[in-house]
């Protein structure tokens, strides 16, 4: 099934963004595969890794065809002050990300404090965040997911930690999950491209079909092989184009 409600649009010249969620069977590697050899353009966007992991499982990969959200939130944070200090609740990725950007980080005394996602939370993890946020620190948050699947269970997910932590401290937080308007800013800031000449696979059509359309992007929402009811979506969250499979792109 595919439905399209913009005609005559060659959506194949654009430059596709590409959430990493997508990559995670076959269908998903045989798409960019697929945009690869066909020399189309395109940027994997995550929320949870870094260049390196994917690198290793898609060889032609660059560095520059690829986004995360650290990376969104570090660049929104050295445009605010250059010799910003931070600090990370997280994986050792954000500590990558952190270093390759040359920044400096402080446990003690941090300007900003990012919030990832950890599996095993100490308490002592709780009172450091607590003690950054007490110091001045601004708390950023770089997932989206409110629960996540882990091994086939549904646990909590990295933003409704970053949440918990912002109601303990009683202060405000700066999104910067996949979902957001801040991640959406910094990747186009990053690519040096108009929003038009962008192509954005959704799959939420509640947050990211909207924020694409207030972009000025091509959306295209996929179902993932859902049954989805479409008559109670409002047209701010209507994706340009509905597919059911990532090759009906190409059709």
């Amino acid at each position: 099934m595919i439905h399209v409600k913009i005609e005559n649009m060659n959506l194949l010249s654009k430059i596709f963004l590409v959430p990493d969620e997508l990559l995670t069977n076959k269908e998903g590697l045989l798409f960019i595969d697929k945009l690869y050899q066909k020399s189309i353009n395109f940027i994997i966007m995550s929320q949870t890794q870094n260049y390196t992991y994917w690198q290793k499982m898609i060889p032609f990969l660059k560095e520059k065809q690829f986004y995360n959200s650290t990376k969104a939130a570090l660049s929104y944070i050295l445009r605010k002050n250059t010799k910003a200090k931070v600090n990370y609740f997280g994986t050792n990725k954000i500590r990558e990300e952190i270093y390759n950007y040359g920044m400096t980080i402080d446990i003690s005394r941090p300007d900003y404090l990012l919030i990832g996602r950890k599996s095993f939370i100490a308490e002592e993890d709780v009172t450091n965040v607590i003690y950054n946020v007490q110091m001045g620190a601004k708390l950023i948050s770089l997932d989206s997911r409110k629960i996540q699947d882990k091994d086939g269970y549904l646990v909590y997910g990295a933003s409704s930690l970053a949440y918990m932590f912002a109601y303990m401290c009683d202060c405000k937080i700066y999104p910067f999950g996949l979902d957001t308007k801040s991640f959406q800013k910094e990747l186009l800031s990053f690519m040096h491209i108009e929003p038009q000449n962008v192509c954005r696979i959704c799959t939420n059509l509640e947050s990211e079909t909207s924020i694409t359309r207030e972009f000025g992007m091509t959306s295209v929402f996929f179902t993932k092989h859902r049954e989805i009811n479409f008559l109670n979506i409002n047209k701010e969250q209507y994706a340009d184009y509905i597919v059911d499979s990532l090759a009906g792109i190409f059709k």
